[in-house]
């Protein structure tokens, strides 16, 4: 029997090249169009200006819920950080050239939305930004005012503090109800005179029920000497304490705090969660991590094209920031 051989297939590797040749050029141009069409994406400036540093520990968790709410986002971002530093700083000429600064710096790299973080910040924008940011959202964050200190124009949105001192107050006098004084301690910075405003606001209905004075304009030795010797039946309310009568400077939410919390001789009570765990009994307190989520959520919101008043018109008068009572000694 003859065999006969199968047929040669060719194995030149010409055709193949061929073949894949405009495969591979297709491909090349693919990968050279996105590039380009990514170049072209302009990134969404935020510059978020801050009333302090990152020393006080608010400021960090505000911006702990800033860089979630940023996270959700598939825009590119560019964020850039100031701090006003107005406890440090408090002296109103200092605090024009750091206006001047910050105009400067960013009057040829506009930000497409600013977020002010504290009253100061607020203060600074509705004073200059028709003049300096035509036309550029501001979302306020952790504005610590009274409602009716400041009007603001469309180009604003943002969430009213849930400071909850009333609150507080009541659950205070649950626990202790022989309470006959109430002694609230704060500072003299620009941000806790803000602060006592809204707490004396709140507290007024219950001036008639209580003996209500203002530690708030005392230096920090005279004040622990005061707290040393309450009467009995009292409770304290501390709100910011970052400046004392005589200039010297403290951390609010550590410094300060645990210095009151230390020197009392009745049980403290505070309205912020960045306060708690020096010896204060508890309190209603406000998260600095879900106001700094709110404004973030609102800054992208902005720049996804919604306007300021639209948002305004559609959202409550004020975003549920309180977490509820927790307590630091389980009063």
């Amino acid at each position: 029997m003859i065999s006969r051989a199968a047929p040669l297939r060719s194995t030149c590797p010409m055709r193949t090249t061929v073949w894949l040749r405009p495969l591979i050029l297709l491909a090349l141009c693919c990968c050279v169009l996105r590039g380009v069409a990514e170049a072209q994406v302009q990134p969404k400036r935020i510059l978020i200006l801050y009333e302090v540093g990152t020393a006080y520990p608010g400021v960090n968790q505000i911006e702990q819920g800033l860089r979630a709410a940023f996270d959700t986002s598939h825009d590119k971002l560019e964020i850039y950080r100031e701090y006003m530093e107005t406890v440090l700083f408090p002296d109103l000429t200092d605090q024009e050239r750091f206006r001047e600064f910050y105009i400067r710096k960013y009057r040829d790299r506009r930000p497409d939305v600013i977020i002010t973080v504290g009253p100061s910040p607020l203060k600074f924008m509705v004073e200059t930004h028709k003049r300096v940011f035509p036309g550029v959202p501001i979302v306020f964050c952790l504005p610590t005012w009274v409602p009716s200190a400041l009007t603001l124009d469309s180009d604003f949105v943002g969430a009213v503090n849930d400071l909850a001192p009333a609150e507080t107050v009541e659950a205070a006098v649950r626990m202790r109800p022989d309470t006959k004084h109430i002694v609230v301690v704060g500072g003299t910075s620009y941000i806790d005179v803000q602060i006592e405003g809204t707490v004396k606001e709140q507290l007024r209905p219950y001036e008639s029920r209580f003996d209500i004075s203002y530690l708030t304009n005392l230096t920090m030795t005279d004040l622990v000497e005061r707290l040393h010797h309450l009467p009995e039946h009292t409770i304290v309310l501390n709100t910011s304490l970052s400046r004392d009568a005589q200039g010297a400077t403290f951390i609010a939410g550590t410094e300060g705090t645990a210095m009151v919390a230390t020197a009392a001789n009745a049980p403290v009570f505070v309205l912020y969660e960045s306060f708690l765990n020096h010896g204060e009994v508890g309190g209603k307190v406000f998260s600095h991590r879900q106001q700094g989520t709110l404004a973030g959520e609102l800054a992208l919101r902005v720049l996804h094209g919604e306007k300021p008043q639209d948002i305004r018109g559609s959202m409550p008068a004020q975003f549920p920031c309180s977490i509820g009572w927790l307590s630091s000694i389980g009063a």
